[in-house]
């Protein structure tokens, strides 16, 4: 979005024109400045707005500015009266005229050798990098270069790359170029506003379709840059609408996506969830959609995160365009969809046509929206698509230069509608207030990290014609090195950055890293072949170690067992042998205890018939019955000397008898078991 002379855009008029802007704060002020420069070089005393106008194309290479910019200055111009006799005349005042013309032609001369140093910095540059036939260069195709890069963000050429490659080594230069880049910014602020006093303002409500790359922007998956950029972005619109809503009781700027928009995010989480599940394969170049892939390990976080993002877009009161007659009828004369545009881009692959076709339907839709409005002033259009992508701003310049004239173009990067939104806060350049988005490193970092990007996209493509992508050595190579040893982040292109030093020779340098990672992989492989070797080898001592101790351990278990065995037999005797003795004892003992009963009653009765005898026999009955009752002592002793008395003719009694045997003998001989026993064998052995 310039409308500086193509023939010779004076970088040294637009550093100075951001310096009187910080001095003045006022566009129409800085403007007269350069009017009475004009007019003191030409010494002229009568002017008209076509004079002046091309006075300041040819001394300060302004080119286009409107013409009711240029006369409302001239009306204010304390130095210029109006003529009343012929229209559009003004007549030099000379007194007061010459006031403060030593410090104006100061800060020109100023301005001009800090730019003279920066060429002639940036010529060294180029020597350095061996760019052909540096000495041939003129002064003017090196300024109309740099200038080229500031201030239209085209970076495509060599000498654009090296000249992004120069303000990012060189960041001593930065300040003569921010200025150069703050000047343009005011310039193309009135190059689309016709009427002076609307040129901070916005004549009717504004609405920002946002693309794809924007939202992730917002979202944070292309890095800190980016998001910062957008944050930029929404923060100015919030003061913008805050300032508007406090009298009008409604926001003047709209975020909006398209519908296909909001399909594209969708099928955008649905390749990153292919991706995670094995079923694609990541794009290195795609820096969104691998940050998706890297910060998610299972589909539901994918799930999560997709949820998070929406509620992002709603919280930033992006919504969506409910309209959708673009191709009613009534709206054919606004239709640019056409083969002759996507001609213009020149031939590529299908997927690039397929793209081509997209990004052009998004410019036709807001070509269409805009209608009979005024497009050549910004503060009336109405609707702006805003991308990043360089095909979309590609399309709107050839769209622009094929029917558009000097219109306002159908979309502009996130950058540059920051930039201009943000002039309209009339802050001024300072470092406490100039956004981040408008530095000239950032912006060289952004430059350079769009044609790496470019670079590894084309890397992929052809590394992905030449092998199997299911193979492990290409992912373990070539795409190794592409995503992590190929930095494309534009914070990540400092000075120090190696890439930085060798992107005059991206394509060799990104060979390079490929060939470095695959030396790198083979030192690896081997590595981890003489690691599995000697694994494989302790894995072997370590199988053989552990059979020699099963071995053991199963012979040991085998006497141990066969011990046990014999211990349990040995215990068997032991307690037969006890039992014996026990049954023997109860037994004798039960029958002589009986005997001794026996004999004493068949004696007692003998006697009884004996009348002589009586006595005596009652005696010995006493007596025996006296030896039986000392050894029954107690009703327990009573019952077992009766069930021993049994024992003869009974065989329950006899059992009876055994089992409380073998009760006792276990509770004095407690058997161990194996286990117990095993473990006390195992030590002693």
């Amino acid at each position: 979005m310039t409308s500086l002379s193509e023939k010779d855009k004076s970088l040294a008029s637009l550093a100075l024109f951001s310096s009187l802007y910080d001095t003045h704060r006022n566009v129409k002020d800085v403007l007269i400045q350069f009017i009475r420069m004009s007019i003191m070089d030409h010494g002229e005393l009568v002017v008209r707005p076509v004079m002046l106008k091309g006075f300041l194309h040819d001394d300060f290479g302004f080119d286009n500015l409107p013409m009711a910019i240029i006369e409302s200055a001239m009306r204010q111009a304390p130095f210029l009266s109006k003529s009343k006799s012929e229209k559009s005349t003004y007549t030099v005042k000379t007194a007061g005229f010459n006031k403060d013309v030593d410090i104006y032609k100061s800060q020109v001369d100023s301005a001009k050798r800090d730019i003279t140093d920066v060429l002639v910095a940036l010529r060294q540059h180029l020597h350095q990098k061996d760019f052909p036939n540096t000495d041939k260069i003129s002064d003017a195709h090196l300024q109309r270069a740099l200038s080229t890069f500031l201030i239209e963000s085209h970076h495509e050429s060599t000498l654009s790359v090296l000249i992004q490659q120069f303000i990012i080594l060189h960041p001593e230069y930065s300040s003569i170029l921010q200025k150069v880049s703050n000047g343009a910014i005011i310039f193309m602020g009135l190059s689309y506003n016709p009427n002076a006093k609307e040129y901070t303002t916005l004549k009717e409500p504004l609405n920002l379709y946002l693309d794809t790359e924007i939202l992730f922007y917002g979202a944070g998956y292309d890095g800190p840059t980016y998001e910062t950029f957008f944050r930029e972005f929404t923060e100015t619109i919030s003061q913008i609408n805050n300032r508007y809503y406090s009298s009008h009781g409604k926001r003047l700027i709209n975020l909006k996506i398209f519908p296909e928009i909001r399909d594209e995010v969708e099928a955008y989480f649905a390749m990153a969830e292919k991706i995670i599940t094995g079923r694609a394969q990541l794009e290195p170049s795609r820096n969104a959609m691998t940050h998706l892939v890297q910060s998610s390990k299972t589909p539901s976080d994918l799930v999560r995160k997709k949820a998070q993002f929406w509620k992002f877009i709603e919280e930033n009161g992006i919504s969506d365009e409910i309209y959708s007659a673009y191709y009613d009828p009534i709206n054919t004369s606004y239709n640019i969809e056409s083969e002759e545009f996507l001609n213009a881009l020149g031939r590529g692959s299908y997927q690039e046509r397929e793209d081509a076709q997209k990004n052009l339907r998004y410019l036709n839709y807001i070509n269409i929206l805009r209608k009979n409005r005024d497009q050549r002033n910004f503060a009336s259009i109405g609707y702006l698509f805003v991308s990043q992508t360089n095909q979309v701003l590609q399309l709107a310049r050839i769209v622009r230069k094929n029917i558009a004239g000097e219109n306002v173009p159908l979309s502009t990067n996130l950058g540059e509608i920051t930039a201009r939104l943000w002039l309209g806060l009339n802050q001024g350049f300072n470092p406490s207030t100039t956004l981040r988005s408008m530095d000239v490193i950032v912006k060289a970092q952004i430059g350079l990290s769009s044609i790496i990007n470019s670079c590894i996209e084309k890397k992929h493509t052809s590394l992905k014609s030449e092998h199997d992508l299911s193979s492990p050595e290409y992912v373990a190579t070539e795409l190794a090195a592409l995503k992590i040893y190929v930095p494309n982040h534009p914070e990540d292109l400092t000075d120090t950055a190696e890439i930085v030093h060798n992107v005059n020779n991206l394509e060799q340098y990104v060979d390079d890293k490929i060939l470095e990672v695959q030396h790198k992989d083979e030192i690896i492989k081997a590595k981890e072949e003489a690691i599995l070797d000697l694994q494989s080898r302790h894995t072997t001592l370590l199988q053989e170690q552990q059979d020699e101790n099963n071995n053991l351990r199963a012979i040991l278990c085998s006497k141990a067992r066969d011990e046990f065995k014999n211990i349990i037999e040995r215990r068997k005797v032991k307690r037969y042998k006890y039992i014996t003795r026990k049954n023997k004892n109860t037994f004798w003992s039960a029958a002589w205890s009986l005997i001794a009963l026996i004999l004493s009653a068949v004696i007692s009765i003998i006697l009884f018939f004996e009348d002589h005898r009586t006595g005596g026999s009652i005696l010995l009955t006493i007596g025996v019955i006296g030896i039986l009752i000392d050894r029954i002592s107690c009703k327990d002793d009573i019952r077992r000397w009766l069930k021993n008395l049994t024992l003869p003719f009974s065989r329950l009694s006899r059992l009876s008898i055994v089992k409380s045997q073998l009760l006792e003998f276990d509770k004095c001989h407690k058997l161990p078991n194996f286990k117990e026993f095993s473990n006390t064998y195992f030590k002693t052995k």
